[in-house]
């Protein structure tokens, strides 16, 4: 390249890219995918509190610490998405390390960034999972005024931005475009490979416990199974988010409902498959429940905290949502033979798909 010639198109995204999430690890895979439709020789440079390689695609993830010597090179900095908007302690993260929280350096640093090289700063629909003192709205407010496009993952989120800040918009969930991304067709032999190295056999239903569901896996165990010898299914637990727990929380499943072992080490993109092929996804993960919408697989998402981001889902797609582990078994024989007509969902999906889209241009 001659010197003359300009630099190639590189913009920061920064999140959480670094844990062991399958939501995190999908967020710059979907994001690099839809920018490059536009601008295919586009560079989406990923920045977390840690550096790393991502799961997905092996490219690197590169730390907060690397964005002084980084970011002269990039020509926009686009925040999220994630529930990252917050200033509590992060569980991954030791605080000690860097001049900044985790939380905090995610949007504070790319948008000092952003402003001192007159390059814009962008908000990709991160979510804020709890409300701000007096002082903590002020940090917010003044990074978001020196943003120049916000969206958020929901009201909740929005609502909980301090007031005053203009043309904050909601935007659905990127991973609603996953169909488009990954054609089912074109995830048959990953989904297949794995089934076998698992040995599962269909019709099975995949399900997926947080953490916070311990306290109900007896209750679990026993809707599930019955569930399982009525509708003749496997189970497949699978974890979707083992930084938050989830492996250990579906191993004690595995013990309380007699299911086949916990499988390790899949690759996303299996995950992913498998869910696309499953009869039905049961779990706490917002983006499991996302993937089996994407994809037409009933689902039931499990709230027993109350999250923001799983309400929205259920109100966007009209799905079932329940409180507890213990509301759990009759909603699941709802789910496979009640499901919504076929045309409904196809309505709601693609005007979904469509929002995702007018964002992101």
């Amino acid at each position: 390249m001659s010197n003359g010639s300009p630099r190639p198109l590189s913009v920061g995204l920064f999140g959480t890219f670094d844990v062991d999430n399958y939501g995190d690890c999908l967020f710059p895979v979907i994001l690099g995918h839809v920018l490059r439709e536009h601008l295919p020789e586009l560079n989406v440079v990923r920045f977390s509190p840690r550096s790393g390689v991502s799961p997905f695609d092996g490219l690197p993830i590169h730390s907060l610490a690397e964005l002084h010597d980084l970011g002269e090179g990039l020509h926009a900095f686009i925040v999220g998405g994630g529930d990252i908007i917050r200033f509590d302690p992060p569980h991954p993260y030791d605080t000690s390390e860097g001049d900044l929280p985790p939380y905090p350096a995610l949007w504070i640093l790319p948008a000092l960034h952003g402003t001192l090289q007159g390059k814009p700063v962008l908000w990709n629909a991160p979510g804020v999972p709890h409300p701000f003192t007096e002082d903590q709205a002020e940090v917010v407010n003044a990074v978001l005024r020196l943003a120049a496009y916000i969206t958020v993952r929901d009201d909740e989120s929005r609502q909980r931005l301090p007031h005053g800040i203009p043309d904050v918009h909601v935007v659905p969930d990127a991973a609603f475009l996953l169909a488009d991304i990954f054609p089912r067709t074109g995830l048959t032999s990953t989904y297949q490979a794995a089934a076998q190295r698992l040995s599962l056999q269909a019709p099975y239903a995949v399900v997926q416990v947080s953490g916070a569901g311990v306290p109900h896996l007896e209750s679990a165990a026993g809707a599930l199974r019955q569930m399982a010898d009525r509708f003749g299914l496997s189970i497949l637990l699978l974890p979707l988010d083992p930084v938050h727990g989830d492996a250990d929380a579906l191993a004690a499943l595995a013990v309380r409902g007699r299911f086949a072992p916990v499988p390790q080490g899949l690759h996303p993109l299996e995950s992913l498959a498998l869910i696309a092929h499953g009869r039905l996804f049961v779990g706490t993960s917002l983006h499991g429940n996302i993937t089996a919408f994407a994809y037409g697989v009933p689902s039931v998402a499990v709230n027993p905290m109350g999250l923001a981001k799983l309400a929205d889902w259920g109100r966007l797609t009209t799905r079932r949502v329940v409180g507890s582990w213990d509301d759990l078994a009759p909603v699941l024989r709802d789910a496979l033979t009640d499901a919504a007509p076929v045309s409904k969902e196809d309505t709601i999906r693609e005007r979904l798909r469509s929002e995702v889209e007018e964002h992101r241009r």
